[in-house]
This record gives structure tokens, C-alpha cells and sequence, in this order.
């Protein structure tokens, strides 16, 4: 049985779930508004042309064919799907934040792309998470509203950051941060 913040499936206290349950959402595509959209900067500051650029964002949804399936098998074969939550927002974090680092497009593309294999199975864990909370399935739209939420409300302020900070160093350092909010919350 999965739980979020000690709630487990089908618990009474049904109000406290829905209002985690949209704090995880709210959080996780919020903070992720920070890092999706400067994907093609970090590129292109990288010394990434057009093409190249286009090719590793092209791959990005392919990595997710395999890593989703994959992780999903995984964490409902163990049955802890909390903990492998815990570690592949952890892991994706560590690794979108040490693109800083990198000094080549090489090492930039190779890091985005091993970061999508960690980053993509987190929304379908939280998903099965939120769905095993909730009583009724019907509430999950309800619950998924908050993240389109926090994405409108996140995205220009890391935009704004990133413009002020002088790069998308900014955002990068805003999703790293911002995820230890989603792991709070989860």
C-alpha cells in the first residue's frame, strides 16, 4: 500500500489526502517548469547548434518509452514505491544540476539524456501514488489540476530569474531546490 505524507490508500482523512495530494502535484510540475523550457539553452550555451539541439530534445520522449515501463516494474515488484520516488527525484536533481559543471555539449547532452531515464518515471510513480491516496479515481483530475497551476505560476518567475540571474544557471539551481519542496510534500 502506498501512502503520501502518512496517509494510506483509502484513509478517512480524505481532505488532508486531496490537499497533499495537490501540494505533490502543484510542486513537482512547478519546479519542473524551471528545468523543461531551458533545456534548448542549456545547449546552446554548451555551443549547441540547431540540429544538435533538435536531436537530443527529439530524444528525450524515447528515453521515457524504455525508463517508464521499467522503473514502473521495478517499484511494483518491490513494492516501495515511496522510497524509489525519494531516490529518482534525488537522482534526477543531482544530475540536471551538474550540467553546471559540465564544459562540453557532450557531457551537457549526455547528462540531459541519463537524466530523463531517472526524471521521466517520477510523474507516473506520483500518478500511482496519488491514485492508490484517493477513493474514488474520479477526484485525480482534480488533484492533476494543481500541477498545471504551479506550472503557470512558476514558469515566468523562473524566467524571470533566469533573466536576472544572467543564465539558466538560475533554474537549474531553482528545480534542484525546489525538489526537495516535492520531496517534502511526498
Amino acid at each position: 500500500m502506498t501512502a503520501i505524507v502518512g496517509f494510506t490508500e483509502h484513509d478517512d482523512k480524505l481532505p488532508g489526502v486531496r490537499f497533499y495530494c495537490k501540494v505533490v502535484f502543484f510542486c513537482y510540475f512547478g519546479f519542473l517548469s524551471t528545468y523543461g523550457p531551458f533545456v534548448p539553452l542549456l545547449l546552446s550555451s554548451a555551443g549547441g547548434n540547431q540540429v544538435q539541439i533538435g536531436l537530443v530534445s527529439a530524444f528525450q520522449p524515447f528515453i521515457g518509452i524504455i525508463s517508464m515501463p521499467a522503473v514502473g516494474f521495478i517499484a511494483d515488484k518491490l513494492g516501495r514505491h515511496t522510497l524509489l520516488l525519494t531516490v529518482l527525484i534525488v537522482l534526477t536533481s543531482l544530475l540536471r544540476l551538474s550540467i553546471l559543471w559540465a564544459s562540453s555539449l557532450t557531457a551537457v547532452a549526455t547528462l540531459v539524456l541519463i537524466s530523463e531515464f531517472s526524471g521521466n518515471p517520477i510523474c507516473s510513480i506520483i500518478d500511482s501514488t496519488v491514485l492508490d491516496a484517493l477513493p474514488d479515481p474520479l477526484q485525480y483530475g482534480h488533484q492533476r489540476l494543481w500541477g498545471t497551476i504551479g506550472w503557470g505560476i512558476l514558469a515566468p518567475l523562473a524566467g524571470i530569474a533566469m533573466s536576472t540571474a544572467g543564465g539558466p544557471a538560475a533554474a537549474l539551481w531553482v528545480y534542484a531546490l525546489g525538489n526537495l519542496l516535492v520531496l517534502a510534500a511526498a
